[in-house]
């Protein structure tokens, strides 16, 4: 899946906030000890927001992208979209890429501000044409996904194959998901894999999760079911919900692994509670037949249910055999359960 991620986070945080405050600080009063600075980092949030403020009013571009931040996460001061906008805004006029990028998703995300896909490509390019590696993947992704923007894989390609350059694991996977299918780009699954690899060591779930499936089918590489449980565990701890999926079907049908249906209702009971269909079904499955958990016609039926109400076939029919199973009680239960965790 593709995903709009926060641009630059790592270039601005609070401890640069901090030492901008001192630095400020310095210039207008001769010099700070390290002991009054060390009270000054301790001391009360409001203090470096106000210094902030000031230089930013004078049209300091660090000071504004600052503000921009802290208000954006709501870092020691309270969240507030609106003045992350406004700083940002300030910052993105005079040309700094980082607020550029920023602005941009908040323009995505409609977050203190009218949601406008237009402004938000609009600023995405500005900063992507500087180099800043997030906002190219996200524009990429405008493109990729057709919003804002007429679709076009070869710009999607084109702007994740920058950022991918650039060491951007989000970008290194969803440009291997290019090459895996041939949208935008010759298809090569040599070089998929190679992309997945590389996303997969900057920590990227969802590439974990593709080389799971790779090495599950052998389709690039030999067949090795112990790989991809090593993959698909990795990124299940991440909690990526459809390696939590696949690592439950590993362990219930004791590919690559012993067979254990209770890890398998473990994972599938994770995947289950972020929505994934498959999981759920499995999991009610798991209850109706008590394989790795005792057995719950309640809980069985109401993950059936949630499965069949988002169109599993399957599900529907395993469901109505579990209601046969029941008591009115029991049903009636089963069916709050259900529509609670739907309307959640």
């Amino acid at each position: 899946m593709l995903k709009i991620t926060l641009s630059c986070v790592v270039i601005v945080v609070l401890v640069l906030s901090i030492l901008m405050a001192l630095r400020w600080f310095s210039r207008s009063h001769n010099s700070i000890s390290k002991q009054s600075g060390n009270q000054i980092v301790e001391g009360d949030a409001a203090f470096y927001e106000a210094v902030l403020i000031e230089e930013a009013q004078k049209g300091d571009v660090e000071a504004q992208v600052a503000l921009g931040l802290l208000y954006h996460k709501g870092v020691k001061v309270p969240q507030d979209y609106e003045r992350a906008v406004m700083w940002y805004t300030k910052a993105a006029e005079q040309g700094d890429g980082s607020a550029q990028g920023n602005l941009g998703l908040m323009y995505y995300n409609g977050q203190g501000v009218s949601q406008d896909y237009a402004q938000a490509v609009k600023w995405l390019t500005k900063s992507a044409e500087q180099g800043y590696c997030v906002a190219q993947n996200n524009l990429g992704m405008m493109y990729n996904d057709g919003t804002g923007v007429t679709k076009d894989f070869e710009q999607a390609a084109k702007w994740f194959m920058k950022s991918a350059e650039q060491g951007d694991a989000v970008a290194q996977n969803n440009l291997a998901m290019m090459y895996d299918s041939g949208e935008g780009v010759p298809q090569d699954r040599n070089k998929a894999l190679e992309l997945y690899l590389k996303a997969a060591d900057g920590g990227n779930a969802d590439a974990k999760n593709s080389l799971g499936t790779i090495y599950e089918e052998g389709t690039v590489v030999p067949q090795d079911y112990k790989q991809a449980v090593q993959w698909f565990t990795e990124s299940a701890e991440q909690g990526y919900a459809i390696a939590q999926k696949n690592l439950g079907q590993m362990y219930y049908y004791g590919e690559g692994i012993a067979q254990d249906y209770e890890q398998a209702a473990k994972w599938f009971g994770r995947a289950a509670e972020q929505g994934n269909i498959n999981a759920q079904y499995y999991l009610g499955v798991l209850y109706y037949n008590g394989e790795g958990l005792q057995v719950d016609y309640i809980q069985a039926y109401k993950w059936l249910d949630i499965a069949a109400a988002q169109g599993d076939k399957n599900a529907k029919e395993s469901r109505d055999m579990v209601k046969q199973q029941m008591s009115g009680v029991e049903f009636l239960e089963a069916q709050r359960l259900s529509n609670e965790f739907r309307t959640k």
